[in-house]
């Protein structure tokens, strides 16, 4: 089986500056990685250094009007990847940067591998493909914005996948009272207006996605992969703070199993543990229609 790992733009870039590589939490996430003893086929977000220029070059329903934004969107993703694959070199994580125009294509309007060899074969062999969000070339001066989740959704349906686990850059998933929710099986609305002007969605869009996940069988994880260890435990299937995203209709996991979140938690309860203080601990997600 697959194991998928997602890493938010927001883990590795900073919101208000765009092309800051955040280093220090690339080899943490990376380190977890290694700790973990598995080889995921890793998928990255690019945060705020695509989505500056993406937005600049974006047309309605996702389109890049020309070449230049092609070219100028494409090279920041690529230094993007490369910083985060030597990260991940230097912490022992082998790793194969891998372009989203090598291995997909749209039909109908849906994403689609040419195939999955590549990817199987690269795991076979110890060594993880790094894709990331990209833009895709539709045909001749056509180009679309392709988000990491939705690349992240189209590993998860295509490949054979056991676990997916998503490293954001808050705790998991909160309800409208500040409640860590342990799991999620329906869809929700991010209460963040952030989402309108993010050209990949936002975290209602990352919800959504790991509902779709969850509902191919994969074992689907939010967690805090700016806190050391808690991607490494989630990898590992040990209880670890974050919220399990669970199939429609699937049955929660037991109390205390393995790999299980803790209990609801309070925004209270999470003081004590050092954080960045211009992080924010969690997305507060409400209900679908929720005002």
């Amino acid at each position: 089986m697959i194991t998928l790992v997602k890493i938010g733009g927001s883990v590795l870039t900073d919101k208000q500056r765009p092309l800051v590589f955040q280093e220090e939490y690339a080899r943490q996430v990376a380190a977890d990685i290694r700790l973990s003893g598995t080889v995921p086929v890793i998928v990255h977000g690019t945060g705020s250094w695509a989505k500056a220029v993406g937005r600049h070059f974006r047309t309605e329903g996702g389109w890049a009007r020309d070449a230049t934004g092609f070219q100028m969107t494409a090279l920041r993703i690529r230094r993007l990847q490369e910083a985060l694959a030597a990260a991940l070199r230097d912490e022992g994580v082998m790793c194969s940067p891998m372009q989203a125009n090598a291995l997909f294509h749209r039909t109908g309007g849906v994403l689609d591998l040419y195939g999955t060899g590549p990817l199987e074969h690269l795991v076979a062999a110890g060594v993880s493909p790094l894709l990331c969000g990209d833009v895709l070339v539709e045909g001749p001066g056509t180009f679309r914005v392709v988000s990491s989740d939705t690349v992240l959704l189209t590993l998860a349906r295509r490949l054979e996948v056991g676990d997916c686990v998503l490293a954001t850059d808050v705790d998991g998933v909160w309800d409208e009272d500040g409640t860590l929710l342990p799991e999620v099986a329906r869809p929700a609305a991010a209460a963040d207006d952030n989402d309108r002007r993010d050209v990949t969605g936002g975290m209602s869009a990352k919800v959504t996605a790991a509902l779709d996940i969850a509902a191919t069988g994969a074992r689907t994880t939010i967690v805090n992969g700016r806190v050391r260890g808690r991607l490494r435990d989630a990898l590992a299937r040990r209880p670890v703070t974050g919220t399990r995203v669970l199939a429609p209709g699937a049955r929660p996991p037991e109390p205390g199993g393995p790999g299980a979140a803790p209990g609801r938690q309070d925004r209270a309860d999470q003081e004590d543990r050092p954080q960045d203080p211009e992080q924010p601990r969690a997305a507060a997600l409400h209900p679908a229609g929720a005002q």
